[in-house]
């Protein structure tokens, strides 16, 4: 899959439309072998894929993002991780709860992480958030459970609301 920085595309009119596996992966620059995993999975409408570019971070950070969501956790009385890489920088998600808590999680260790959208300055005091992304996202789930088709959401995983 390809790692390239320009590889996601958040265009709105990309978005809430039914895709089919290839169509992600064509849109997305993912590659077959992505749409072949996608291809796969059991429909499920509580287990997202969030697809990462990571711009310009540092090697160091983009590593500690990819560690931060892979590494084992006591969640909940059992061990298990926040999500499973599923190739470049594409992660699994078992649930939106976990996708959350690691969204907390980092924003509780790693605030720098975060940016504050352009359009949601409105006079209050925000602190120290950059209007810049540190990464943009794409959120792929089901679009329904007849079908194999998917939906993108651009929700921005480091943005704050």
């Amino acid at each position: 899959m390809s790692n390239s920085s320009d590889s996601l595309t958040t265009d709105d009119s990309n978005l809430l439309k039914a895709y089919s596996a290839n169509e992600i992966a064509e849109l997305l620059h993912l590659g077959q072998d992505f749409a072949s995993y996608l291809e796969k999975q059991p429909y499920s409408e509580d287990d997202p894929i969030v697809v990462f570019d990571f711009l310009h971070l540092k090697q160091e950070q983009m590593q500690l993002i990819i560690d931060v969501l892979t590494s084992m956790r006591n969640i909940d009385g059992k061990m298990t991780v926040f999500a499973t890489k599923v190739g470049g920088n594409c992660f699994k998600f078992n649930n939106w709860q976990l996708y959350q808590l690691a969204r907390e999680e980092f924003f509780c260790k790693h605030p720098s992480l975060f940016f504050l959208p352009s359009n949601r300055k409105d006079g209050f005091n925000y602190g120290d958030f950059s209007d810049v992304p540190t990464a943009k996202t794409v959120v792929i789930t089901f679009y329904s459970d007849e079908d194999s088709k998917f939906i993108m959401l651009n929700w921005q995983f480091f943005g704050l609301p």
